[in-house]
């Protein structure tokens, strides 16, 4: 694109593709055009593991030289493996006005962060890039509060995500049965409110040779959560089978690779509680867990399990 431009043509000439440019008159001075190329795939995979920076380069031009910014998502781990005839530089005007330019014309899905920027000053540089996926090493620490009372029971659980790795964009759990869900919401690293989108819906999974229909949790965000991301989760459990049993429910927090926590029951004042057949779970003696629940929660916690991992039952 530019002011002066009647018509241009692509082609491939010596192995190289070319851009043939008609102006509208003759250029004197200066002249600016906005050159857009791409390479379409999926990056980090087969060919765009390892591939070469553009090397855009103009005929007949005396003097060569420019900068080049790269910009990289949040998802991906890149590298510069090969550098000639380039040095490293600040991002300038020039550049951001480009930036911006990709960003309005053909924006990413997921935003992107600066990476590294270059100058040269001869054309023929070479840049040799490697991609890849981040690994993702995130681990999940649950708090759960039990609600047991004879008008029906209710859980409160807070979901904690410590990410490392590939930011987090999407949260999946499988809730306990019965549960209804009243209030979900969420909060960033920062301790502010963040935007998400949820759906719940059954799906049919394996359980210890089973098939059993579990209500799975998807939490979308359209902003990557890069260290910390907590979901809040208020709702009420299913009616009891027998009415002095209750089944500790269970939270089974997908794609992380570990989960751990701590529940804690709190019934009617004038309930009594115990805890029976656990597996997979440990007393917590004195109510060492205290310290998470507010003042209002305590004097109503008369039981404390932890567990380290999602496989348990009481």
């Amino acid at each position: 694109t530019g002011e002066n431009i009647r018509g241009w043509q692509a082609k491939e000439e010596n192995g190289r593709q070319s851009i043939d440019i008609t102006l509208l008159k003759a250029a004197t001075g200066s002249e600016h055009l906005t050159v857009q190329i791409s390479r379409r795939g999926l990056v980090g995979e087969g060919d765009l593991a390892t591939f070469a920076a553009p090397d855009l380069r103009v005929d007949s031009a005396a003097l060569h030289q420019g900068e080049i910014a790269i910009r990289r998502s949040r998802r991906l781990d890149v590298r510069s493996i090969t550098v000639a005839d380039l040095a490293r530089a600040d991002a300038d005007g020039q550049t951001s006005a480009a930036e911006q330019l990709a960003n309005n014309t053909d924006a990413a899905g997921i935003e992107l962060v600066p990476f590294q920027s270059y100058r040269f000053v001869r054309e023929q540089f070479k840049l040799t890039l490697s991609v890849g996926k981040l690994p993702q090493e995130t681990a999940a620490l649950v708090r759960m509060i039990v609600r047991a009372e004879d008008r029906g029971d209710s859980l409160d659980a807070l979901v904690e995500y410590q990410v490392k790795g590939e930011p987090l964009y999407r949260a999946r759990i499988y809730l306990p049965a019965g549960l209804q869900v009243d209030r979900l919401s969420a909060l960033d690293g920062s301790g502010a409110e963040a935007t998400i989108e949820w759906a719940i819906n059954t799906e049919e999974v394996d359980v210890a040779g089973k098939k059993e229909k579990r209500k799975l949790l998807t939490v979308h965000l359209p902003i990557g959560q890069p260290q910390r991301f907590s979901l809040k989760l208020l709702g009420q459990l299913g009616k009891r089978t027998k009415p002095g049993e209750l089944p500790i429910p269970k939270l089974d927090v997908l794609d992380v690779q570990r989960q751990e926590g701590e529940i804690v029951i709190a019934p009617d004042r004038d309930m009594d509680v115990d805890a029976s057949n656990l597996s997979g779970l440990e007393r917590v003696p004195g109510m060492e867990v205290v310290g998470w629940l507010n003042e209002q929660q305590r004097p109503l916690a008369k039981l404390a399990m932890k567990f380290r991992s999602a496989k348990y039952d009481a």
